[in-house]
């Protein structure tokens, strides 16, 4: 494709010498996969094809160790193993790099990137990369390297860093598009923005091409879509461009990553090996300022991944009550005394914390993780909104199992909760986030009695009916849907969800339903 790809008239060429009536003709054409839908002259011979015999597209797998194995031999032995045939210690080595850990595994699938770390390991030895972050940099930059050095890409032409814009800006489109894919044209449109002017249109359009050549790339889905060649490309690249962000614009970047997986986040772990001194001081600004959106979230992990250490949150005096903590991995942290009074910790993870004094009143724990070496003495978990456990891999739902745990673990006693204070916080909390947000406004019948059912507690049936007798939910509309209140009814909802705290209203709602003698219906 390095011949043909900046011929305009390359596939006109081959349409005529195709189509000439009796022609014998047979040809086979090499390309990269992106050439598919970046090229306007390959798209068009394929749609002229369409429906003929004319064109057949091959793709190549990717590959499994069985060819890796087979590149080894050809490259160390010059030759193909015989049936049986075991590998030597030198092939036996190479193939252990290409095992190492599954990045580079993911990598050398592609024969490209295959050859690539095959040739570092055979100039540095078995020790290949210290984690993946180098790995991706070092084929990034090999890449660019090996297009600048056959002559397929003339940095020269571009303004100063004006590559590395179009390649960080691209990426990060890509990531904040889901890894959807993105359009030939606007990727050409960044393009023209970082080259140099005055450039004669055959040159802009042989560049054009280029780019979108470019082996990080591959054919999209979609006709006119192109794709990186890995999501882990995409994210390498895309973190230097989130980078640069972090000391312009912290506010912007963060609703721009909200969309960020918290618990296996490759995009943030680049982030974080970059990320200097400048950066963190940014990032730590930025955290004191946000408060109940998923960003936060977002933003706490990637200084925790930045700052390793069981003291990394106690020293960026970073306080934890009131957040969005959905998701959240704390491991090995000094988390003593930290209070998550109020905070939504739904799926959150406590991996080895000294917890000890910790304040966890108020906060909701949904499918909140403890393993066994977690610090839990002293622990206050008295008005803490508690639907669910994972202990050392098991859930707990039962209340009065999950109370018992608790006190044990703290050594500290409390009330156990009221089930049916905890079926109106499940109810309503259908309406409201746990951190008081609005969620929804109406819902039908059957989601409304969907969901957890509390041992002891009043019916789900009974707790609706109440509220909609007391003002709290509004009678079922022509669509069969239930709303949710407004004005002071509404307030007292967002109250009793984020904090448990319970109005008169729901006082009495409370005392009416709860069939436990001398309950005092606490969450």
């Amino acid at each position: 494709d390095e011949l043909y790809a900046g011929d305009p008239g390359f596939f006109e060429y081959l349409v005529d010498l195709a189509t000439t009536p009796n022609s014998r003709a047979q040809v086979t054409i090499w390309c990269r996969d992106s050439l598919l839908t970046t090229s306007r002259e390959f798209s068009e011979f394929q749609d002229l094809c369409a429906g003929s015999d004319l064109l057949r597209i091959y793709r190549l797998d990717n590959w499994q160790r069985r060819s890796k194995r087979q590149f080894v031999w050809l490259r160390k032995e010059h030759r193909l193993p015989k049936n049986a045939e075991m590998d030597s210690n030198d092939v036996a080595k190479l193939l252990a790099v290409l095992d190492q850990n599954k990045a580079v595994k993911i990598m050398s699938a592609l024969p490209l990137y295959c050859r690539i770390l095959y040739e570092h390991a055979e100039s540095n030895g078995a020790n290949l990369f210290s984690d993946e972050v180098e790995l991706l940099d070092h084929l990034i930059d090999s890449i660019r390297s090996r297009e600048a050095e056959k002559g397929l890409l003339d940095e020269t032409l571009f303004e100063e860093d004006g590559l590395d814009e179009w390649l960080e800006q691209i990426a990060a489109d890509y990531v904040e598009g889901r890894y959807a894919g993105f359009q030939r044209v606007e990727a050409e449109e960044y393009a023209t923005v970082v080259l140099k002017g005055g450039l004669s249109e055959d040159v802009e359009r042989h560049i054009l091409t280029s780019l979108l050549n470019y082996p990080l790339f591959q054919a999209g889905s979609g006709s006119g879509r192109v794709a990186f060649v890995h999501d882990l490309v995409a994210d390498a690249v895309a973190a230097r461009y989130y980078l640069k962000q972090l000391g312009r614009r912290p506010d912007e970047l963060f609703d721009r990553l909200a969309h960020v997986d918290v618990d296996r986040p490759p995009l943030l772990r680049f982030m974080a090996r970059r990320l200097d001194a400048e950066g963190r001081a940014s990032l730590v600004g930025e955290l004191r300022r946000r408060n109940k959106d998923r960003s936060f979230a977002v933003a706490l992990t990637l200084l925790m991944l930045a700052s390793p250490g069981r003291e990394a949150l106690a020293r960026a005096s970073v306080g934890l009550e009131n957040r969005y903590l959905v998701g959240v991995r704390f491991s090995n942290l000094d988390l003593s005394r930290c209070s998550f009074r109020g905070s939504d910790l739904t799926y959150a993870a406590f991996h080895g914390c000294d917890l000890t004094g910790a304040v966890f009143e108020s906060a909701c724990l949904n499918r909140t993780a403890f393993d066994g070496g977690c610090e839990l003495r002293d622990a206050r978990f008295g008005s803490s909104r508690v639907q669910s456990i994972v202990v050392n891999g098991r859930r707990m739902d039962d209340s009065d199992r999950i109370h018992e745990w608790l006190s044990g673990a703290s050594g500290t006693t409390t009330e156990g909760p009221c089930p049916t204070a905890q079926q109106f916080t499940h109810l309503f909390g259908k309406f409201v986030t746990p951190l008081g947000e609005a969620r929804r406004e109406a819902l039908g019948d059957k989601a409304l009695n969907a969901g957890k059912k509390y041992s002891g507690a009043a019916s789900v049936a009974d707790c609706i009916k109440e509220a909609v007798s007391a003002g709290y939910l509004r009678e079922r509309d022509h669509r069969g849907r239930y709303s949710r209140a407004s004005g002071r009814e509404y307030a007292e909802i967002v109250q009793f969800v984020v904090d448990g705290r319970a109005s008169d209203g729901i006082g009495r709602m409370l005392e009416e339903l709860c069939p436990r003698p001398g309950c005092l219906h606490q969450l």
